[in-house]
């Protein structure tokens, strides 16, 4: 395998490594084999608990006036009314999994189908006596499972009831209240369900999805949106009514309603964002008590109309699940890591002290666990530093003083003392999760530092090797890189540490390793101090720090385009005199761009979108007017215009057109492959390419983005006429990537390192790829969707469906970008392995930037935001790679 080739595959494999180690570092799953505690000895203040998650329902929108009178009367007069703050990602599924199980779900949950679990958890459904749950066939399966399936019974919907086509979206939510009200009904005559539901601890969970919907469709300001959150308060009033008349009004049922994240205002969810993770949560019934004070109430609420001159209580929702289990009177969640929020259950004040000591077992079942684990290793000594806030002595006298206190009649000292302990607990789970935090952030970051500086040694290297300094130093270097990989192995081992760490521990090794090798094994070439070097070194300083302070703010991408206007003087490049104007205009509009409102399906400009595929397809069929245009070569300059009727149509009607679908999934599925019927020349391949990927990226379009890649690919188009003008001599001999050109070009050997000019240009398609990613969106962009962007290709719920469109909407401007860039490095004769470690290099020191950014701690908007912006960086590196390779191939690749 060619060198350029080994080094792009295993820097791409780096790279997913430490893509992958930031969930080890700052997210490790909470999950631990616990055995179950003692039963809580307690009284149960309920007998039965009916939960109400309100799915996509944000508390900024339940707590306008009039927005929910009856949950609100209920909480403000008879229970308890409050906030509940969830943890990101600000998604469904891990929201009912902290919500059910008290835990932040393990991050192999990504991968992982919708429903299924990829570790098995305890949850509060699992706990109860019985548990009925009706709702989405999203979310209920995964509480269905395991050694839940014989007590949890679901009743869902079809999956085609989710159709974001469909007018009135609040029926998912009136088919759960119908369904119930006809579960009681049925079991007037069943009498197995009758001695279950007279049971105690039961648990009735009723999963409302309208919200959610119509948030995605409507907008949480829309009248679909208020008038679905009526729809719910007016069926949480049919419930009670329902469990009232069949419980003949015992006076036992608990009740809590909350959601699983909030929204934005353009209808998404997934990030940290107020509007996203902060949830109503109003609790009433058996078991719960007004409160006597604020609990746990942050400052920036205070001002909210619906909190005055009343007490409320914030709680994170996690909290919810030893909450749930602490009313039915049932063990907590094993590997819950919520607090107990004792202030609003009702309970006599002993047994409010046996309650919180229960969580405490529960939680220091946790930490002997993982204490125990991280105990069973070889070499304790060496290899174990124990936590010495929560020895075993200690422990016990902190008990011992709880129960003294409590036996004393001093309750509010000694639910204190139990408050206190309890986060000194969290403390200890976290430290024995973080345990390797500190050692593979050190071992990551030796591996970036080594990563870069290969990919700099492999730029200024002249590429001759020296045999005699090579067999010198082999067998030296050979034998301490063993040594160290030893040294890896045996730390690994003596840890028990999973297996994918041994690849954070082995990556310095390797990395070092091949970097020695590699320097004392070449010769390089001084570095010459001139003007021109100079003002190439500040153009590409510039480059690097503006593309990090758009991950801030987006509207830097536009001081970016002044470097690239500069480009061509600082690259001692002639521009033709007619090509200025429109290399100038082209570049003022794309700098327009970052400063437009984001596109994220607030504002939708169909008109544009039509107005856009007709200029496409109008001035593709001009262009090629000088060529011979067959029927096939007419239809793809058409596929713009054609792709534009769609999304209009589709926007201006109600529902779905089978035949609008029909010629989307054409256009999208058959647009490339048919461009890639055409002659492999670049004047004749690429833009039909471009015209293929313009029509998909139309099709996904709602507002100004269908202007913008157009225009980006006009800036490209010229940027590769600019560098073909320079370069009539200089043609790679045996570059695969551009045989298709050779016929036009004379040959001559490629340039065996690359220049400071070289550099520029390479890290100035660098910086368009980023623009490419931030002109028209943001952060949220890469796990938030809205469903009207997709309106052309599908209206039933389907999550990954929805989230692959996405990817690929994200990834046409990518791939358009590197179709021309592909050319541009042809006409410049550098070596396409030397390109590919000028990109590497740049991606590690933006990689490394925003690895020593990535946090735990803080607020979730800043811990959501920090993880977004390394994933994008990571992602970047690797799919820079995939599309460059793919560009190249799509482009001399002919299909008949």
């Amino acid at each position: 395998m060619p060198d350029n080739w080994v080094g792009t595959v295993t820097g791409s494999a780096l790279h997913l490594i430490f893509l992958v180690s930031v969930f080890d570092i700052h997210f490790k799953s909470p999950i631990v084999s616990v055995s179950d505690p003692p039963p809580p000895t307690f009284p149960p203040p309920a007998k039965r608990l009916v939960l109400f998650v309100a799915d996509g329902l944000r508390a900024q929108s339940f707590y306008q006036p009039d927005a929910a009178p009856i949950l609100n009367y209920l909480g403000k007069t008879q229970g308890v009314v409050g906030l509940s703050h969830t943890h990101v990602p600000t998604e469904s599924r891990p929201g009912h999994v902290a919500l059910l199980a008290g835990l932040y779900e393990d991050p192999s949950a990504i991968t992982a189908g919708w429903s299924d679990n990829p570790v098995m958890f305890d949850s509060v459904l699992n706990r109860s006596t019985h548990a009925w749950a009706w709702g989405s066939p999203d979310i209920l399966p995964m509480f269905a499972k395991g050694s839940a399936r014989d007590r949890v019974t679901t009743d869902s919907y079809q999956e085609d009831m989710e159709d974001f086509a469909s007018e009135d979206l609040s029926e998912l939510d009136s088919w759960v209240f119908d369904r119930v009200e006809r579960f009681f009904s049925s079991a007037s005559n069943n009498h197995s369900l009758q001695l279950q539901l007279r049971e105690s601890g039961n648990i009735f969970f009723l999963h409302l999805l309208g919200c959610d919907t119509n948030g995605h469709v409507h907008k949480p300001h829309s009248q679909q949106y208020k008038d679905n959150i009526k729809t719910v308060d007016q069926g949480v009033d049919r419930m009670m009514k329902a469990f009232d008349k069949y419980f003949r009004g015992d006076g036992r049922t608990a009740y809590l309603f909350t959601a699983d994240h909030g929204m934005t205002d353009w209808g998404s969810h997934g990030t940290g964002m107020d509007q996203e993770t902060v949830t109503p949560l109003v609790a009433w019934g058996a078991g719960i008590k007004q409160l006597e004070k604020n609990v746990g109430a942050r400052a920036q609420f205070d001002q909210v109309q619906a909190f005055k001159n009343m007490n409320r209580i914030e709680v994170n929702q996690a909290d919810m699940a030893p909450l749930m289990s602490t009313l039915i009177g049932k063990n907590i969640p094993v590997n819950s890591v919520g607090k107990l929020p004792i202030e609003m259950i009702d309970l006599h004040p002993t047994h409010q002290v046996e309650a919180m000591l229960a969580q405490i077992d529960q939680l220091l079942a946790q930490y002997k666990a993982l204490e125990s684990r991280h105990q069973q290793v070889y070499f304790p000594s060496i290899f174990h530093v124990a936590y010495d806030q929560l020895e075993d002595e200690k422990i016990f006298r902190k008990k011992q003083t709880i129960k003294n206190t409590s036996n004393q009649g001093h309750i509010k000292e000694s639910l204190r003392l139990c408050s206190s302990f309890l986060d000194e607990l969290m403390d200890g789970i976290e430290y024995y999760q973080r345990y390797q935090k500190n050692i593979l952030i050190t071992l990551i970051r030796i591996a970036f530092v080594g990563c870069a500086f290969i990919n700099l040694a492999k730029l200024t290297s002249n590429g001759r090797k020296s045999i005699v300094v090579k067999k010198r130093y082999s067998n030296f270097i050979f034998t301490a890189s063993g040594l160290f990989i030893a040294l890896a192995n045996f730390s690994w081992f003596c840890q028990g540490l999973p297996a994918r760490f041994l690849l954070y521990y082995l990556a310095p090794v390797f990395v070092w390793s091949k970097l020695v090798f590699y320097v004392v094994t070449r010769s390089f070439v001084p570095i010459q101090f001139k003007k021109l070097n100079i003002l190439l070194f500040i153009q590409i300083v510039a480059i690097i720090l503006i593309i990090k302070e758009s991950f801030f703010d987006r509207r830097w991408l536009s001081f970016g385009f002044l470097t690239l206007l500069i480009h061509p003087i600082v690259n001692s490049q002639v521009m033709p005199r007619n090509y200025f104007p429109f290399w100038l205009l082209t570049l003022a509009v794309l700098a327009i761009f970052p400063w437009l409102p984001v596109v994220d399906g607030r504002n939708e400009h169909l008109l544009l979108v039509l107005l856009s595929g007709f200029v496409t397809s109008f001035s593709g069929l001009f262009w090629h007017m000088s060529i011979r245009l067959n029927f096939l070569k007419l239809i793809l300059c058409s596929c713009p215009i054609m792709a534009g009727i769609c999304v209009y149509y589709t926007g201006s009607t109600v529902g779905l057109s089978p035949v609008v679908q029909f010629f989307a999934w054409l256009i999208f599925t058959l647009a490339m492959p048919a461009s890639m019927t055409t002659r492999p020349f670049y004047l004749e391949r690429t833009p039909f390419l471009c015209f293929s990927l313009i029509s998909s990226y139309l099709l996904l379009s709602l507002s100004y983005e269908a202007v913008f890649l157009p225009i980006l690919c006009l800036a490209m188009a010229l940027w590769s006429k600019i560098e073909d003008t320079q370069s009539q001599d200089v043609i790679k001999k045996n570059d695969h990537f551009g045989a298709f050109l050779r016929e036009n070009r004379g040959i001559a050997q490629p340039k065996r390192m690359v220049t400071l000019q070289d550099v520029s240009c390479i890290l100035s398609f660098m910086f368009v790829i980023f623009y490419s990613f931030f002109a028209t969106g943001n952060i949220a962009s890469l796990n938030s969707f809205d469903p009207s962007s997709i309106k052309c290709f599908v209206a039933v719920f389907s999550p990954f469906l929805m989230g692959g469109l996405l990817l690929i909407k994200i990834l046409i401007p990518f791939l358009c970008v590197s179709l021309f860039f592909i050319q541009i490095i042809w006409f410049r004769g550098c070596d396409f392995g030397l390109v590919m470690n000028v990109l590497q290099l740049f991606c590690d020191i933006l990689g490394l930037m925003f690895f020593n950014l990535v946090q735990s701690t803080g607020s979730w908007l800043d811990i959501g935001t920090s993880l977004s912006h390394f994933v994008i960086v990571e992602g970047t590196t690797i799919f820079i790679v995939i599309l460059l390779y793919f560009a190249a191939m799509i482009s001399k690749l002919k299909i008949c």
